[in-house]
């Protein structure tokens, strides 16, 4: 028998869940006001709508997301960096970031 202890933190204003094999965007864990969070190294296959209006910074690289839903970040105003390397993509398109046209400074 394994076991397998996750901890996901929250301190300073990051959510820190790296490498815990998430399947799922902890969206019940993670308060509003949060401004980064590190998500890579995971199983993340999807993400659901985002009410984070404080966000800068979300890191989901190295997961499995294949396709983002149109209006997943129009509650991310000030998102300014969106890390997706290492995904399932197979098509990427404008439409997806909707929401972050002035704010996103690196992608």
């Amino acid at each position: 028998l394994e076991v397998v202890l996750v901890v996901c933190v929250f301190r300073n204003g990051s959510y820190h869940c790296a490498n815990s094999n998430c399947e799922g965007f902890p969206v019940d864990q993670i308060p509003e006001y949060t401004q980064n969070i590190y998500l890579q190294h995971n199983s993340i296959s999807q993400l659901p709508p985002l009410y984070l209006p404080q966000l800068v910074m979300l890191n989901l690289t190295y997961n499995n997301i294949a396709d983002i839903e149109r209006g997943t970040f129009i509650e991310c105003g000030s998102l300014q960096r969106l890390y997706l390397a290492f995904n399932r993509f197979t098509k990427v398109t404008s439409s997806q970031f909707s929401g972050l046209d002035d704010s996103l400074t690196k992608l």
